[in-house]
Order: structure tokens, then C-alpha cells, then sequence
């Protein structure tokens, strides 16, 4: 397969389909692939009002302020008033040259929109007043899975997987199976070496053949697949 070829090599995969009103992507980027921007939204900026001195500190924001930062992201503190460090104490990054928490740059776990855990803060000293909380660009590390792994998971994990999307919630289960049509189009191209007829009535009902074969394999409940309609738009609409 293809997609084994890449991962193997370290390139990077992208598959596209398209036939009549259905459509598939799929990605596969290796097992560390690094975001620079996990979002591509603009940085924020937020006034503080407090810092405790804590093992666990915790930065609250003005009124007005509300973060929109995520567990994991990274701020940097200036402008701060008092938290000068400690007697003796130093800052863990020797290159920050500052006295005090101005400089610093802190992981954030979020608490509420008006506040957030920044880790211990007990070498610094009292705040004072004012101070910004800068928000950075943050690595992210993604783990894609192989299309073999996508291909044949149980209908419980792919319900529950943020990658399979939703189109309409009123038939939130026509993603699956759409995703099962697609696997009975693979497998029906490597047995016939070619495509459906389109209004096929033999290749009809083997692709439907194929198709709940397939559905059995994935763990996926009869209950799903008892009204064949979307296995035949799939197939009777299907064009290339």
C-alpha cells in the first residue's frame, strides 16, 4: 500500500476522493508530525489582577479580561509590579535576566475564563499590581495512524474519533457508514480491478455484499446497516 510506503520513508500522505455527492480525505503526517500553530488564531494579550504564591499559582484577570488560552499553552509575564525573586532563589531558565516573574514563561492550566494555573511561585515575592500575560505560539506534537488502522476500527472507537465528520446530527450515523461504503469501494476496485458499473444491479449487490462484510469485520451493529438505502445512493450516484 501507498500509505505503508510513505510512513515507512517518513513522507508525508494525503489521500482525496470524490465520486458523485460523496466525498473521503485522509491524512497521514507519521507518528511526530510538529504544529507550529495548532489554531492560526491571533495571540492575546490579558491584564492581570493577582498572582498567589503557591505551589500551584494561580493568576487571576481583570474583570473585563477573559482568556481564551487552552491547558498546555505558554505565557510570558511583563509588566508585573513586586514578585521579585527571593533571597538566594534563581530562575530556572538561566537566560531570563530578570529580578523578578517579568520575562518568565509559564504552561497554563485553565481554571476559568478569568483565571488559570501557572505552577509554583514560591521563590517569588508578594505581587504588587498590573502586569500582562502574553500569550506564545506553542509546539504541538500530532500522532497520525496508518490507513490501515483508520480503516478497520471498531464502530464505538470511530464513533467517538473527532476525524470521522458529522454533516447533519439528525443522521449522525450516515458518517459511518459512508466510511463503510468507501472501505466496500476499495475492496471491490482490488477484487474487479476496476469501478463499479454505475446502476450496476450484479455490481450492486456485491458492493452492498462487500460492504456488510466489512461492517462485521469493524464491529459495527446490524442495527446500523438494516435500511440499504445509503449503500445504494452511494452506489447509484456514484460517478467519476
Amino acid at each position: 500500500m501507498v500509505n505503508q510506503f510513505c510512513r515507512k520513508r517518513g513522507i508525508k500522505f494525503i489521500s482525496a476522493d470524490c465520486y458523485g455527492v460523496f466525498s473521503r480525505v485522509f491524512n497521514d503526517f507519521g507518528d511526530k508530525f510538529e504544529v507550529l500553530d495548532k489554531n492560526g488564531e491571533a495571540l492575546q494579550d490579558v491584564m492581570i489582577k493577582g498572582i498567589s504564591n503557591e505551589e500551584v499559582g494561580i493568576v487571576e484577570l481583570l474583570q473585563n479580561q477573559k482568556h481564551k488560552f487552552e491547558d498546555g499553552d505558554e505565557v510570558l509575564f511583563q509588566g508585573v509590579e513586586g514578585m521579585k525573586l527571593k533571597e538566594g532563589e534563581k530562575h530556572d531558565d538561566p537566560l531570563v535576566k530578570s529580578d523578578s516573574i517579568n520575562d518568565t514563561i509559564h504552561k497554563v492550566t485553565v481554571l476559568t475564563p478569568y483565571s488559570f494555573k501557572i505552577g509554583n511561585t514560591l521563590k517569588f515575592g508578594e505581587y504588587g499590581m498590573n502586569g500582562i500575560a502574553k500569550q506564545l505560539k506553542t509546539k504541538v506534537n500530532l500522532q497520525f495512524k496508518s490507513f490501515e488502522e483508520v480503516a478497520m476500527k471498531a464502530t464505538d472507537e470511530i464513533a467517538l474519533d473527532g476525524n470521522l465528520a458529522i454533516a447533519d446530527f439528525e443522521k449522525i450515523q450516515n458518517s459511518l457508514i459512508s466510511h463503510i461504503c468507501f472501505l466496500a469501494l476499495d475492496k471491490f476496485r482490488t477484487e474487479e480491478k476496476r469501478l463499479p458499473n454505475i446502476w450496476g444491479l450484479d455490481d450492486a449487490n456485491k458492493f452492498i455484499g462487500l460492504a456488510k462484510t466489512i461492517s462485521a469485520e469493524c464491529k459495527v451493529s446490524e442495527d446500523d446497516l438494516k435500511d440499504d438505502s445509503l449503500l445504494m445512493k452511494f452506489l447509484y450516484l456514484f460517478s467519476f
